[in-house]
C-alpha cells in the first residue's frame, strides 16, 4: 500500500520541477547577463571549502572567454584563482550560503585576460549561489572621468557654464558665480545667458560668436561680462563650443571665460613700458639691440638704422655679423658664441660699416637678463661709436712711441717728482745711469736722489725743483751726480715743469740727459778760447806798447797815443764779453743789458762823447745771455764802423730798449752814414753770426730794413732768455 501510494506522488511532482528547470535553462541561455550557478563543496565536517560550477549561460562563457564544457564541474578557485580567503569571492559566496543574505560588490580583476572592473551580484540558491557578473570597466572609467572633470570644474578659477540654446542657464561653477557676483546657482539659473554680457558684447555674441561656433564648432575672443554686484564691465577671454547628442545635434552651449582684467592691465603697463623703453633707446647716442637667449637679434633702436643705413629688419637673426669688417667677423663670432655658452659679459671692439661706406671703430657690449632661477631670458647690448677716440688713442700711442724712440735716440731719461709724498719715479734709462733697479724702488727725493747730487750743487738743485713744484716756474738745471760705484761725477742737464691733477695734486715732470761729454768738450773749447784770448790780449798789449814807444820817440803825438791806448784797452774789455766763457762772473757794470752795451760800445767814444746813444729800459742779464748779446752788439757796431753810420764823423746810432711782460725789444737805428742804395747781395759771416745769436741762442727774431738814411734792425727776444731768475 505504501509503495503503491508513493509512486503516483513522485510522478506528480517531477513534472513541474522539470518544467521549472526547462524554463530556467531557457532564461539563462537567452539572458544578456552573465549568470552562473555554483554549488557548495563541503568537507566531512560540513564546512564549505569550495564551490563547483553547475551551470553557466552563454553570456558568461563569452565574458570568461571559455567554453561551457570546460567550466561545468570545475572548482571556483580554479576558474578564478586568487579569490580565496575571506575578502575574495569564495569568502563572500560562503557568507551568502551561510547567512542567506545576498551581496552586490564591485571589484577590479587583472588576471586570465579579464582585466577591468566587474560588478558581482550573488543570492543563495539551494546549497549554493546564483551569480550575475557584469563588466563595468567603461562605466567605471566614465565615472572616474566625470569625477575628475567635476573636480577640475570646481577647482578652476575660470567661469565654466552650460546653457541651453534658448538662453536658459543650466550650470555655472563656483568660480564663475564669484566672478560675475551671483550668490548661488539658483540665481544663475534665473538669469538669462544674454544678461551675463555687457550690451556691446551681447550683440557680438549673437551676431558673431554663435554663428561661427555653429559653423566651425568653436569660437573664442575677448568680450565683457557684467559684474552683477557693481554693474561694471569685466573683460574676459571667452570660449564657446557646442554640446552634441548622439545624433550630433546641439543640445547645449559650453562656455569657459577667463578674467583678463589683470593681464590687460599688465599688457597696458607692458605697452607703456615698452613705449618708454623705445623712446629712451631711440634718444640714446649708442646703438641699442637685443637678442633671444640663443643669440638671434630681434630688436635694434633707431640709432642703429641711422648709423648703418640698412633697411629695418635686414639685420635680424644672424644678419648682424655681415655689418662688421671682414677681418673682425671671426673674432666677433668667437666672443659672441662664448658669451652665449657661458653667460659672461660680451665686450669687443670691432669696425662697423657706417652708412657712408666707411668702417668705424665701435665698442660692443652685452649682458644677459636672467629670471629668478638664473635662466637667461634675453640679451641686451649696445654699440658705441669710439672711432674718433680710437683714432686719437692710436695717434697718442704713435706719438708716445715716437717720443720714446726720440728719447732713446737722444739718450734722454724721464723723471717725475711727487712733492706731497717725497717720491721720485725714474725711467729705466735714469735708473741705469744712477745704478738703481726696479727692485730698489720706490725712490725718495730727499733720501735717494739728493744724496747722489754733488754737494756743491745739492742745495741749488733742491731749491730749484721745490720752487718749480710750488710756483710752476720752468725748471732748467745743470748739475753733477755721482752714481753708485762710479769713481767720477756725471754732468746732467735737466728740464721740467709742474703738472696739476684734476684733484689739485702737484707733480713735476722732467727730463734728464747726460751731458758729461758736452761739458768736457766745452772745457776743451774753453782752454782753446782762453789761449786764443790770451794771445789776442797779448797782441793788444804789444800794440799798446808799440804806441807808447812811438809816443816817446815823437812826444808831439802823445795825446793821440794815449787816446789810442785807451781805445785798445776798451777793445780788450769788450773782447772779454764776446769770448764765450762759462765761468764768467758778470761784474756790476755789466750786470744789466745797458751796462753790457756800454762796455761793448766804449771803444767808439772820444772826448766829444759817444756816437752810440742808449735809450729806454734796462734789465738784468746773466752769464748765459751775456755772450750772444755781446756778439750781437759787437757785430752790429763793427758793421756800422765798416759800412754804416760809424764810418763817418757825423754818423749816429740810437739803441732803444723796451721791456714787455713776455718779451724785450731792441731797436738799432743808424743815421748820418753813407746812403744805402740796395741791400747787400749776399749774407756774410757777420750776418749769420747775428742770426745765430738772436734766433738760436736767445730764441728771438731779428728784422732788418735797409733804409736809405741808414740800417734799421728790430730785435725781439723772450724776457726769459735774459736771466734764469
Amino acid at each position: 500500500m505504501t509503495s503503491t501510494a508513493e509512486k503516483p506522488t513522485t510522478s506528480h511532482h517531477a513534472a513541474p520541477q522539470a518544467q521549472d528547470a526547462a524554463r530556467l535553462r531557457a532564461m539563462l541561455d537567452f539572458s544578456s547577463d552573465a549568470i552562473a550557478m555554483l554549488t557548495a563543496r563541503r568537507d566531512a565536517s560540513g564546512n564549505i571549502v569550495d564551490f563547483t560550477c553547475t551551470e553557466l549561460n552563454p553570456a558568461a562563457c563569452r565574458v570568461l572567454k571559455t567554453e561551457r564544457r570546460r567550466v561545468l564541474g570545475a572548482s571556483l578557485l580554479t576558474i578564478l584563482p586568487g579569490h580565496d580567503g575571506v575578502d575574495g569571492l569564495f569568502g563572500k559566496y560562503r557568507a551568502v550560503v551561510e547567512s542567506g543574505e545576498g551581496h552586490d560588490v564591485e571589484f577590479p580583476y587583472d588576471r586570465d585576460g579579464l582585466d577591468g572592473w566587474w560588478r558581482n551580484i550573488a543570492v543563495k540558491h539551494g546549497d549554493g549561489v546564483l551569480v550575475r557578473f557584469t563588466n563595468i570597466t567603461e562605466q567605471r572609467r566614465e565615472q572616474i572621468h566625470a569625477q575628475r572633470l567635476a573636480v577640475i570644474v570646481e577647482q578652476s578659477a575660470d567661469f565654466i557654464g552650460i546653457s541651453h540654446p534658448d538662453g536658459r542657464v543650466d550650470f555655472v561653477n563656483d568660480a564663475g558665480l564669484r566672478m560675475v557676483g551671483l550668490p548661488d546657482m539658483a540665481s544663475a539659473g534665473r538669469t538669462a545667458m544674454a544678461d551675463y554680457f555687457q550690451p556691446e558684447s551681447r550683440r557680438r555674441m549673437s551676431e558673431t560668436a554663435v554663428p561661427v561656433m555653429e559653423r566651425e564648432g568653436f569660437w573664442e575672443g575677448e568680450v565683457e561680462l557684467r559684474d552683477f554686484r557693481s554693474g561694471k564691465a569685466l573683460p574676459v577671454h571667452y570660449s564657446l563650443f557646442p554640446v552634441l547628442d548622439a545624433g550630433q545635434r546641439t543640445v547645449a552651449y559650453a562656455t569657459v571665460a577667463r578674467d583678463i582684467s589683470g593681464s590687460r592691465e599688465m599688457t597696458d603697463a607692458l605697452r607703456v613700458s615698452e613705449s618708454k623703453f623705445r623712446a629712451i633707446a631711440d634718444t640714446m647716442p649708442q646703438m641699442v639691440w637685443s637678442t633671444t637667449p640663443d643669440g638671434l637679434h630681434d630688436y635694434y633702436n633707431a640709432r642703429w638704422y641711422e648709423f648703418t643705413g640698412v633697411p629695418e629688419g635686414s639685420t635680424d637673426g644672424e644678419g648682424w655679423n655681415g655689418m662688421f669688417h671682414p677681418d673682425d667677423q671671426p673674432r666677433a663670432w668667437e666672443k659672441w658664441r662664448r658669451s652665449l655658452e657661458t653667460g659672461e659679459l660680451y665686450e669687443i671692439e670691432y669696425r662697423l660699416r657706417h652708412h657712408s661706406g666707411q668702417y668705424r671703430w665701435t665698442l660692443g657690449r652685452a649682458l644677459p637678463i636672467r629670471d629668478e632661477a638664473g635662466v637667461i631670458l634675453r640679451w641686451f647690448g649696445t654699440c658705441t661709436d669710439i672711432h674718433d677716440t680710437r683714432m686719437h688713442t692710436d695717434r697718442l700711442h704713435n706719438a708716445q712711441l715716437r717720443l720714446q724712440l726720440a728719447l732713446a735716440a737722444a739718450a734722454i731719461g724721464v723723471w717725475e717728482y711727487d712733492p706731497a709724498l717725497d717720491l721720485v719715479e725714474w725711467d729705466e734709462r735714469i735708473r741705469a745711469a744712477t745704478g738703481r733697479t726696479n727692485e730698489d724702488g720706490p725712490f725718495s727725493f730727499s733720501r735717494d736722489f739728493l744724496p747722489l747730487v754733488n754737494p756743491d750743487d745739492r742745495e741749488r738743485v733742491r731749491a730749484a725743483i721745490e720752487e718749480a713744484a710750488a710756483s710752476g716756474k720752468e725748471l732748467a738745471l745743470e748739475y753733477r751726480i755721482r752714481p753708485a760705484g762710479s769713481p767720477a761725477d756725471v754732468w746732467v742737464s735737466s728740464a721740467g715743469r709742474r703738472v696739476l691733477g684734476e684733484d689739485g695734486s702737484v707733480r713735476v715732470i722732467g727730463t734728464a740727459m747726460d751731458i758729461s761729454e758736452d761739458v768736457r768738450a766745452l772745457e776743451e773749447q774753453e782752454v782753446v778760447a782762453q789761449e786764443l784770448s790770451h794771445r789776442i790780449k797779448n797782441i793788444f798789449s804789444v800794440i799798446s806798447g808799440m804806441i807808447g814807444l812811438s809816443a816817446r820817440t815823437y812826444p808831439e803825438t802823445r795825446p793821440l797815443a794815449d787816446k789810442l791806448r785807451e781805445r785798445i784797452a776798451a777793445l780788450g774789455r769788450a773782447h772779454d764779453f764776446v769770448r764765450p766763457n762759462k765761468n764768467r762772473a758778470i761784474g756790476a757794470p755789466a750786470a744789466t743789458l745797458q751796462g753790457l752795451a756800454a762796455q761793448i760800445f766804449e771803444p767808439y767814444g772820444d772826448d766829444q762823447g759817444s756816437p752810440i746813444v742808449l735809450l729806454g729800459d734796462d734789465l738784468p742779464i746773466d752769464d748765459r745771455a751775456a755772450t750772444p748779446l755781446a756778439l750781437l752788439f759787437h757785430e752790429l757796431a763793427t758793421n756800422a764802423a765798416k759800412y754804416g753810420a760809424l764810418s763817418t764823423r757825423e754818423g749816429r746810432v740810437t739803441i732803444t730798449i723796451a721791456t714787455g711782460p713776455e718779451s724785450v725789444s731792441v731797436d738799432w737805428k743808424e743815421t748820418g752814414g753813407p746812403p744805402i742804395t740796395s741791400p747787400p747781395e749776399r749774407r756774410g759771416f757777420g750776418s749769420r753770426l747775428t742770426s745765430l745769436s738772436v734766433e738760436a741762442q736767445l730764441g728771438g727774431t731779428i728784422k732788418t730794413l735797409w733804409c736809405q738814411d741808414g740800417l734799421h734792425s728790430r730785435i725781439e727776444i723772450p724776457a726769459s732768455s735774459f736771466s734764469r731768475t
